[in-house]
């Protein structure tokens, strides 16, 4: 069974951590120096890991006002 951790960029310097202990994480995408967007396959897996951390967000949320 993989493991898998979906991250936001402040966990940008613990990639290889993850990676060490065979964990795969997935964070969005940065854009890179001298690019004014990301490309659509950037951007897509963006939107994807964005999509899933909203799902955990509000659930954390709720468990907090109850």
């Amino acid at each position: 069974m993989d493991v898998i951790a979906i991250v936001n960029r402040g966990f940008r310097d613990t990639i290889k951590i993850f990676e060490d202990q065979s964990v795969k994480a997935y964070m969005p995408e940065l854009i890179k120096k001298n690019a004014r967007q990301l490309t659509p396959h950037q951007a897509n897996q963006t939107v994807r890991m964005t999509s899933v951390r909203w799902v955990v967000e509000a659930l954390n949320g709720r468990l907090k006002n109850k």
